[in-house]
């Protein structure tokens, strides 16, 4: 399991209506999107001492969304409920026991 961690102190640059938004350059998304364990993108509010996740693959399997080629970024959102928790990270790890049950049969990934 892999987790990118992105931080601002300025959180109202990225709050939207049911949460927050933040941009991430394709290459990397080319290259964690390719890769087998899950990938976990967190944005770290530093003034409030807050942070959101999102399982990457799944975000993008459930709204099949297609990284367009002449793009340079792509916007992906955040939930406000999805706090880093303790119960987060167990999350996190029963993703990632998934996967590794799957390794032979093919990957899915599922929040």
């Amino acid at each position: 399991m892999y987790v990118q961690l992105k931080a601002t102190d300025h959180i109202e640059r990225y709050t939207r209506e049911e949460g927050f938004s933040h941009a991430l350059e394709k290459a990397h998304l080319d290259i964690w999107l390719g890769e087998p364990m899950p990938v976990i993108v967190v944005l770290f509010d530093a003034q409030n001492e807050v942070a959101y996740w999102v399982y990457l693959q799944a975000y993008f399997e459930q709204k099949d969304i297609s990284l367009p080629s002449n793009q340079k970024t792509f916007t992906i959102y955040f939930d406000q409920n999805n706090l880093v928790s303790k119960d987060a990270v167990r999350k996190w790890q029963n993703y990632k026991s998934r996967v590794l049950a799957q390794i032979n049969e093919g990957i899915t990934h599922y929040a």
